[in-house]
């Protein structure tokens, strides 16, 4: 099982020697996607550190190393097993190779063995430790500890005047995990150090909010969960296993409530199938009164117990439906709904000269020249979104699309779906509850990030 750690905070790893003290330590460190241990390639850093006086141990910290090997990209497409772009996660191992303060020289030869009549091997050496000649730069594993003062090798590697020095291999260490799976989340203050999260249900809320007829994901973390139980009014519609894979783009299982994996309502299932949409009144209050994927609970279920995630269905609004996704603080994609009004705008800036007009040959000028002159003209597009009445469990999700460093907001039009970035503009909010607001609902503004006019060159 591959530890998970969440790279927006920091990831400590503490090296110490079972046996004898610690000197330094050597880590090596693979960070890459694909399949466990088989596509880890080469080594991506490798990083050296010394005990301080007085201590017996280093600590290295990895998380800003991994979070420069997370890409994430999210263009309507969520399984990342037919999305490359969609690939949050990376395999992480950490290979840390530490030295003792154990070191001398031979004092006889015998095939095989390392004598040291000065040697204190009992303490101070494991079997699995490395032995590592100094003097010719070969080495050989401990098989066992004969004395004091004699150790058995692996090879025949030390004679009589040769220097040495003892190592450990975090891989030899028990309780040392080398393997990891970072995800580009994130813990509070509060949590602690090195919070692994969740291992099964990837959003903090345990509610959630869908418009009728459209498609909600949940996020899960396959290796840990083994199926999902989609459930309305107590009677179980139907169970998804949910499969285990040493693949990264097999890590999140986003499950679907309704509908196909990357459609969001009919309309827009329509359209990638291939068809046309005619928009129609009748069509339009058929859809408005039938919901195909009526579900109000799903079981996150796990060997370690059950979690329960509520649904509650908001009818049709009248205001354009427009979601948004984001990266939240587990590291996996998000779907938020906004379903009320909505209010865009766009702001211009520009630079500009005041120019001569004035033609001395003629003695006249051109009224209709601009003596004020634009350049650099561009526009910024804003949005103003507004959600519907939620429940205060809601404010986790508000506050984690505030924190988010990636967010998307997807509209469709008559022909296409169109997935853009967004900025929250929105820096801070006041929370509500139903106790001291009764009603709970929010506004957020959010910026394109993108300018008006292409000049991406």
């Amino acid at each position: 099982m591959a530890t998970k750690i969440n790279v927006r905070s920091p990831y400590f790893i503490k090296a110490t020697a079972e046996t004898g003290t610690l000197s330094s330590a050597v880590m090596s460190l693979y960070i890459y996607d694909g399949i466990l241990t088989t596509n880890k390639g080469t080594v991506k850093y490798t990083i050296e550190k010394t005990a301080l006086s007085g201590t017996d141990y280093v600590v290295f910290e990895i998380s800003e190393l991994v979070r420069d090997y997370l890409d994430l990209e999210f263009n309507g497409i969520y399984e990342s097993s037919t999305s490359p772009e969609v690939d949050p996660v990376r395999w992480v191992e950490s290979d840390i190779v530490i030295t003792k303060t154990e070191s001398g020289t031979a004092t006889s030869t015998t095939s095989n063995k390392l004598e040291d009549a000065a040697g204190q091997f009992t303490a101070n050496v494991k079997v699995g430790d490395i032995v590592s000649n100094t003097t010719d730069s070969t080495t050989a594993s401990v098989t066992a500890i004969d004395s004091n003062t004699i150790l058995s090798l692996s090879a025949d590697i030390m004679a009589s005047g040769e220097a040495y020095v003892i190592k450990q291999s975090s891989a030899s260490q028990s309780g040392l995990d080398t393997n990891y799976i970072a995800f580009d989340g994130y813990g509070y203050f509060e949590e602690g150090v090195n919070p692994e999260l969740s291992r099964t249900l990837l959003q903090s809320n345990n509610t959630i909010f869908r418009v009728s007829d459209f498609n909600t994901r949940v996020p899960v973390f396959t290796e840990d969960t083994s199926s999902v139980s989609f459930l309305y009014k107590g009677e179980v519609k139907r169970v998804q296993a949910i499969s285990t894979s040493t693949n990264t783009n097999a890590q999140i299982d986003y499950v679907t409530v309704s509908g196909s994996d990357n459609t969001d309502s009919y309309k827009q299932r329509v359209l990638d199938d291939g068809g046309t949409f005619e928009e129609n009144s009748l069509l339009d209050s058929f859809l408005n009164a039938v919901d195909d994927g009526l579900i109000d609970e799903l079981y996150i279920n796990s060997s370690s117990g059950t979690e329960v995630v509520k649904i509650k269905t908001f009818p049709c609004s009248k205001y354009e439906t427009i979601k948004v996704t984001f990266v939240n603080k587990l590291g996996a994609l998000q779907d938020f709904y906004f379903t009320l009004k909505s209010i865009e705008s766009t702001n211009v800036k520009s630079e500009q000269y005041k120019r001569s007009v004035f033609s001395e040959a003629s003695l006249s000028y051109k009224t209709y020249q601009h003596q004020k002159q634009l350049f650099h003209s561009n526009g910024d597009d804003a949005i103003t979104l507004n959600t519907d009445y939620i429940d205060e469990e809601h404010n986790k999700v508000i506050e984690e699309l505030m924190l988010s460093e990636q967010t998307w907001i997807t509209r469709i039009t008559d022909n296409q779906e169109l997935v853009l970035p967004v900025v929250p503009k929105t820096k801070s909010v006041t929370y509500k509850t139903s106790l001291n607001d009764r009603l709970v609902q929010y506004t957020v503004d959010f910026d394109m990030a993108f300018n008006k006019i292409n000049n991406i060159r």
